[in-house]
């Protein structure tokens, strides 16, 4: 018999409060059906035996529509499954790679935004910082960003935006894949709000 974690917390959560009595025992229901990757193979006959209740099925796709990902007609993907019972898969884990493989399988993988390999990908990130110098604790460029940020906006600006962006980065934990792009999304654009860069003229 399967076992797995359940959250308590779903009594408080709004999305199951608004649930009717028959929708909250469906949703248990497939919560205990899926497997151990979140797929939960429908079968509407076997739910209205098993729970004593009639439904729908276009009208459970309309209740669940945000919690679930449709995979074919009778195969649906249980969207914070993963999450919820595992964190991040890792590729040195039997289970996860299991969980990983009946996604990309069922064509879920692609769906899922914290898959298989998640600490591999962090590592893969710390060995792309490595090739980048360190100007402040959290900010990481490429001397050829710096060098064209400093050509583009002076170094006293420069500075100030990685200093914005490294403090940002230490008070919120965000972590960006560039911290050159970081800079250009929205520092840039905060440095000429506050007149740390202004904005040129054509006459």
């Amino acid at each position: 018999m399967a076992k797995r974690y359940t959250d308590s917390r779903k009594w408080d959560d709004p999305f199951f409060i608004d649930l009717s009595n028959k929708y909250k025992l469906l949703w248990i229901y497939m919560l205990d059906k899926c497997d151990h990757a979140g797929i939960y193979q429908h079968s509407k006959r076997l739910a209205e035996f098993n729970l004593d209740e009639e439904y729908d099925t276009d009208e459970i796709l309309k209740v669940f529509s945000d919690r679930i990902l449709v995979l074919s007609d009778k195969k649906w993907f249980i969207k914070k499954f993963i999450d919820y019972q595992y964190g991040e898969l890792q590729e040195n884990n039997r289970v996860h790679i299991s969980v990983s493989k009946i996604l990309e399988k069922e064509g879920a993988y692609k769906d899922h935004t914290r898959i298989l390999l998640g600490a591999t990908n962090k590592d893969k990130d710390k060995d792309k910082d490595k090739d980048k110098d360190k100007y402040k604790e959290k900010v990481f460029l490429f001397k050829k960003e710096y060098d064209k940020l400093t050509e583009q906006y002076g170094k006293e600006a420069t500075d100030w935006m990685i200093d914005t962006l490294d403090n940002y980065k230490l008070a919120s934990g965000k972590k960006y894949k560039s911290d050159y792009g970081a800079i250009n999304v929205w520092v840039v654009k905060k440095a000429k709000d506050q007149n740390i860069i202004r904005e040129e003229v054509e006459f």
